[in-house]
């Protein structure tokens, strides 16, 4: 899912230990695929989240619209969304932002490498946005890895759903397709010495296909992801 609205949520329903031994072990990784129930997306970055008067919940980063009007706040490792890998504490589908908090089950589930390529992310690093011209890597669930150049760093995104500002808009290098329906919430990062998380991915052009995705997209910040949700790459 591309585009869609939600509003702001918080809730607490973590599972107990015994509850995290029952079901089966998953890796979960930036850019792989999650779901929901009718729907899936893709795994942003690590962070810890503060609660309240509770810090530091280890969960994931992805992207808020991907929950549509669910009132059903897990995540699952598998299509039949049988096994739950965690739980939206948080989101934001306003102003600079479309993002989700969720708190994972089993932190040590989480594999701080890119799904697909293995690539390593940086350990509690972010960026604010690489200039433009710059060229970067997102990856999702649909369509992988893929490289493209910052066109712009204070972008706006117009959907039916609504609008988002202060976005970086991403074009592609090659004049291939570079995101898809099911890329929402998948991990944006610059990398130079290391792969430093920018953000996630929000949305691409409404008229791709499968067979011909989005030659552009959209990602959310990191910085303004970290200031809505309270929340920090570690």
């Amino acid at each position: 899912m591309f585009f869609s609205l939600f509003g702001y949520r918080e809730k607490l329903n973590l599972q107990s230990v015994d509850d995290e031994q029952s079901v089966p072990y998953v890796s979960i990784r930036p850019g792989g695929r999650i779901y929901v129930k009718g729907d899936s997306f893709s795994v942003g970055y690590r962070a810890f989240c503060n609660m309240n008067s509770q810090v530091g919940f280890p969960g994931i980063i992805t992207c808020a619209h991907g929950f549509g009007t669910s009132t059903n706040n897990n995540i699952y490792s598998d299509a039949n969304c049988t096994n739950s890998i965690g739980y939206r504490l948080k989101s934001q589908t306003s102003g600079n932002v479309d993002a989700a908090f969720v708190a994972i089950n089993s932190p040590n589930q989480f594999i701080n490498s890119c799904y697909g390529t293995g690539e390593a992310i940086r350990d509690g690093g972010y960026m604010s946005s690489p200039a433009v011209g710059s060229t970067v890597i997102k990856t999702g669930a649909r369509t992988g890895t893929t490289k493209g150049v910052v066109v712009s760093t204070s972008a706006t995104s117009i959907t039916s759903d609504g609008t988002l500002t202060d976005l970086v808009k991403v074009n592609t290098l090659t004049g291939t397709g570079i995101a898809y329906n099911g890329d929402s919430g998948g991990i944006v990062f610059f990398s130079s010495s290391v792969n430093t998380v920018c953000g996630i991915l929000n949305c691409g052009s409404p008229s791709a296909t499968a067979s011909s995705p989005s030659t552009y997209y959209y990602y959310v910040k990191a910085i303004n992801i970290n200031k809505a949700l309270n929340a920090a790459p570690y």
